[in-house]
């Protein structure tokens, strides 16, 4: 009991003396749970309503709808349930996202799994799910990055929600050229037949919560989420850690 008391006194010190760096922008001071400061965290700029109740994206005019879907999923239903992004891919979310998935910062695996989980229990706190799946990647390209990050940001929120992850289920067949450049049509028409359930009855039936890191078009959620569909499961949902823009700049943007 002593010795429990006198190591949690040592690691107070530690942690007065020390305080823990920022993962965002580097200065002393930030949460030693989160790892992000108070100004980083206020800097994030979250989506808000109103958004289409499926797709997840701003709609202006839906304050005056009663079913709150925009006129795209209207005309063209998605075949996931629903979508949901957490934040606008700008700022020193975005650098924090380029760097964790592009240059290997591992260490931003902590903050930015931190804000997934915000974005889920903002989103789907009270929904029910029986499995989560994160966006695929090729093998080649798997190879050559050695991680899927948006797996060790599932393997993050499903331990705290206790929600099973299944890794493998889902798979990318076909190596993609980049999104980045592409119209919307091209976009979806480049991802069409890349993914593959490898055992349908691991999903039949099933609530799936699907995650990814980025999303402009919501096309990768669409071709895996019709997958899914079409593979027996039984509902769909997206969550996304950032909606980006047609106009924001590729990764090869300096940070």
């Amino acid at each position: 009991m002593l010795t429990s008391v006198i190591s949690l006194f040592s690691r107070a010190a530690v942690a007065g003396l020390f305080p823990p760096i920022c993962s965002f922008c580097g200065t002393r001071g930030s949460d030693p749970q989160t790892l992000i400061c108070g100004d980083c965290l206020e800097s994030i700029n979250w989506i808000g309503e109103p958004f289409c109740s499926q797709c997840g994206k701003f709609a202006p005019g839906l304050h005056h709808s009663p079913a709150r879907v925009c006129g795209s999923c209207l005309s063209s239903k998605p075949p996931f349930e629903s979508a949901r992004y957490g934040a606008h891919y700008n700022g020193s979310l975005r650098k924090a996202i380029i760097a964790f998935k592009f240059y290997g910062a591992l260490h931003l695996r902590r903050p930015l799994g931190y804000l997934l989980l915000q974005t889920y229990e903002r989103h789907f706190l009270d929904a029910r799910f029986d499995v989560i799946l994160a966006v695929p990647m090729h093998e080649k390209r798997l190879i050559s990055r050695g991680f899927n990050h948006v797996l060790l940001l599932g393997e993050k929120l499903a331990a705290e929600t206790n929600i099973p992850l299944d890794r493998t289920v889902l798979r990318k067949i076909k190596d993609t050229a980049p999104q980045v450049g592409l119209t919307r049509a091209q976009r979806k028409n480049n991802l069409r037949g890349s993914m593959h359930v490898a055992d349908p009855q691991r999903i039949k039936g099933k609530r799936v919560l699907l995650l990814d890191d980025v999303s402009t078009s919501g096309a990768t959620l669409t071709e895996a989420a019709g997958v899914l569909k079409r593979s027996g499961a039984s509902q769909v949902h997206g969550l996304v850690l950032a909606l980006k823009s047609d106009t924001n700049d590729d990764h090869s943007a300096s940070l």
